[in-house]
């Protein structure tokens, strides 16, 4: 990190190979992209046929229309991706490519924001930036979550322009408030349209501002911070009913946690019971467990999270090297923070990006699944892309002038190249060779296509259908698989009353019935369709 200039110049060489990495994460992102993974999953096909009634009604699939929040099953989905899908429907056709290709191609164009926040916001050289760009790039993490429908992957795009709009340098004490405050605030306003944990960073994003501009120059940031604290307070009056649905799955909601914190409350006594026994130092305990946990190279580069659908199965999400320079440029900033020597022009960038690198984590470690990938996407960014400030200092370590200089810039370059393309050989083949069939039984593929051989035997019938699902998702896939018109949708689908947690189950949709166990099926269920574990697809059997 270096003092800011009064202009930073991109040269052609350097914006030719810069499309030359976006290109590259281009197509590894859109390759084979409506079939690896080898179907959608319950969240795709959700996002995917409410958006096809939006696009037939102005409907969602509980007959609102427009609404601020799509109910869906009864997760609530924000309303950027399922609209986004609408004008992306018109643009390449109602399938699976159009489904998962927003999120592809944010995750491409995070690949050129990660050299611009290098750049512009960590003040790195521009070769520096460049390698950025190729990690974020052939990052696992982000080359996974690009290939498939995550709201979460399209609202980090928006929520990583802004922070980049509100932390480039700037003058604002001239002015009322500038342009960039003007963009930053539109894309936090459509980062947390699109996915609800932009929503969660906006305090610590707006603390940041004012680290990064300076407390004491409080003019130069009250427009941003008031603006994010407006959007603050609007999002969740706004999407209050999503807020409640997902309380349900914080630590302070979580039954098995409340349970333990009455056995560590009884585990003392008298004064103690009351000073450390208190259910604030229990979830103090419970917070800090899963941020420690977060950060673990077991999570982050050995077996990844706990959900299937978010890793190659016991893979990891970042690459060795893009871990180990985080975690060196994390000690890095935090030595310059202390550091009484540290040039202050230098100290309000570190402060601001330290803090952020640092409560990055916040809304995954609140949840009972922690530590937890799609909440942590934020914390990847800023862990990589802060892995830039330790790979210039080591290079400029190793480029002083001496008589090894030639022979330790090599070394250096060719373990980091040597580390890259060998991790990065052993994920990507995986993911070409044997991914295509592990996600096929991971997500139990071929359902649509057993769905579309019903059809064609039950052509010229009303017969019922009766759909093995003790999950309660089936039915917006199979709703999605048949493009099934929305007339005909609102007048046969049925939910369950919603569980604990607020999930509402499909029951009923078109000719199809679904229900917990093979042995619920009534004799109006002329066919049954179930996933047979031996064989690892879906079965038709008629009901005998």
């Amino acid at each position: 990190m270096k003092t800011v200039k009064s202009s930073q110049k991109t040269f052609p060489t350097t914006l030719f190979i810069l499309a030359c990495i976006l290109v590259f994460a281009g197509i590894m992102r859109v390759y084979q992209l409506a079939t690896l993974p080898a179907t959608l999953n319950r969240d795709e096909a959700a996002l995917a046929y409410n958006a096809l009634l939006l696009q037939q009604t102005g409907k969602d699939e509980w007959g609102r229309a427009w609404p601020i929040a799509l109910e869906s099953f009864g997760d609530y989905k924000l309303p950027g991706y399922p609209n986004i899908l609408v004008i992306f429907f018109q643009l390449f056709g109602v399938n699976d490519f159009a489904v998962r290709l927003p999120s592809a191609l944010a995750g491409t164009v995070l690949v050129g924001l990660s050299y611009i926040f290098a750049r512009r916001v960590l003040l790195l050289e521009s070769v520096t930036s460049l390698l950025v760009a190729v990690g974020v790039a052939i990052q696992p993490v982000f080359f996974f979550y690009s290939r498939m429908a995550w709201e979460a992957n399209v609202g980090l795009m928006f929520f990583v322009t802004g922070v980049i709009c509100f932390l480039s340098p700037t003058d604002t004490a001239k002015q009322l408030f500038s342009r960039k405050d003007v963009l930053g605030l539109l894309f936090c306003l459509l980062a947390i349209l699109t996915y609800n944990t932009p929503l969660l960073l906006l305090p610590f994003l707006g603390v940041a501002i004012m680290l990064r501009r300076g407390l004491k120059l409080w003019k130069s940031w009250r427009v941003a911070v008031s603006g994010l604290a407006i959007l603050f307070l609007v999002g969740i009056v706004a999407f209050s009913s999503i807020s409640q649905q997902k309380s349900s799955i914080t630590i302070f909601n979580d039954e098995t946690n409340w349970r333990e914190s009455v056995i560590y409350y009884e585990s003392f006594s008298g004064l103690q019971q009351k000073l450390f026994g208190n259910r604030y130092v229990f979830y103090a305990k419970v917070i800090i467990e899963q941020y420690v946990e977060s950060w673990s190279p077991l999570f982050l580069i050995q077996k990844g999270g706990s959900h299937p659908w978010h890793n190659l199965p016991g893979k990891g999400h970042l690459l060795v090297m893009s871990y180990g320079f985080g975690l060196i440029s994390l000690l890095r900033l935090l030595w310059l923070s202390i550091n009484p020597n540290t040039d202050r022009s230098q100290r309000p960038i570190v402060w601001a990006v330290l803090f952020l690198l640092l409560t990055s984590l916040f809304p995954s470690v609140i949840t009972v699944d922690a530590p937890h990938a799609t909440r942590s996407l934020f914390f990847f960014f800023m862990l990589c892309v802060t892995g830039g400030i330790s790979l210039e200092w080591m290079w400029h370590i190793v480029s002083r002038e001496n008589d090894n200089k030639r022979a330790l810039q090599t070394i250096y370059s060719l373990m980091i190249l040597f580390a890259v393309l060998n991790q990065s050989y052993v994920y990507y083949s995986y993911y070409f060779s044997k991914y295509p069939t592990e996600s096929a039984v991971i997500l139990k593929a071929g359902l649509n296509t057993v769905v579309a051989k019903v059809e064609n035997e039950l052509r010229d019938k009303d017969d019922q259908v009766a759909v093995v699902d003790p999950d309660g998702f089936w039915y917006v896939t199979v709703a999605w698989g048949m493009k099934m018109p929305a007339d005909q949708f609102f007048a046969t689908v049925n939910h369950h009353l919603p569980d604990r947690i607020g999930l509402k189950y499909g029951y009923r949709v078109g000719r199809y019935r679904f229900i917990v166990d093979r042995d619920d099926r009534v004799e109006e269920d002329k066919k049954i369709i179930e996933w047979s574990s031996p064989t690892k697809q879906w079965v038709i059997n008629n009901n005998l």
